[in-house]
């Protein structure tokens, strides 16, 4: 198994980065949801192919991910358990470390990584130096944020209800 060639800019994709015996190193970039999730699968499945026995997803560059593609990470490193291997993911930051952390996912997939902190950030500006008229607009956008998280978490625990 060799290097393979990088991602083309504003695509999605898995690149291998790194081959040492039997460890290897895939780099995820770009967003992942159910129609390019079995990029993710392709690459675990070439790696176990190859005879890899530790498998790191470097997701440092990943800018989005959907429940079903938590859901195939999951079947991913069950899928590499079941070979007598390990499926790691490493760097996960932002957003895409917040759905595995909403999915409950985090410590499986990051055992060596602290999860996201789950409390509302607090502003370096105290709200009564806000103009008043930006109040409504912050407190629409953030109750529109936490639906889309709900709608998010509920996704996701309905497709981890359908892998155990």
């Amino acid at each position: 198994m060799t290097p393979t060639s990088p991602v083309p800019p504003g695509a999605a994709g898995i690149t291998t980065a790194a081959v040492t015996g039997d460890r290897v190193r895939l780099t995820a970039v770009g967003e992942f949801d159910r129609d390019n999730q079995h990029l993710i699968t392709t690459a675990v499945r070439h790696a176990l192919d190859h005879g890899a026995s530790h498998i790191t997803l470097d997701a440092y560059r990943v800018t989005f991910l959907d429940a079903a593609t938590v859901a195939t990470l999951q079947r991913c490193q069950q899928a590499a358990a079941e070979q007598h291997a390990t499926l790691h993911v490493s760097g996960i930051r932002g957003l895409p470390a917040t759905v595995l952390s909403l999915t409950d996912a985090f410590p499986r997939l990051c055992p060596d990584a602290a999860p996201p902190q789950r409390h509302a950030r607090v502003s370096p500006h105290p709200a009564k130096h806000r103009r008043a008229e930006t109040l409504p607009v912050i407190q629409v956008e953030t109750a529109e944020r936490v639906r889309r998280c709900r709608e998010l978490v509920e996704r996701s625990r309905k497709l981890l209800g359908h892998i155990d």
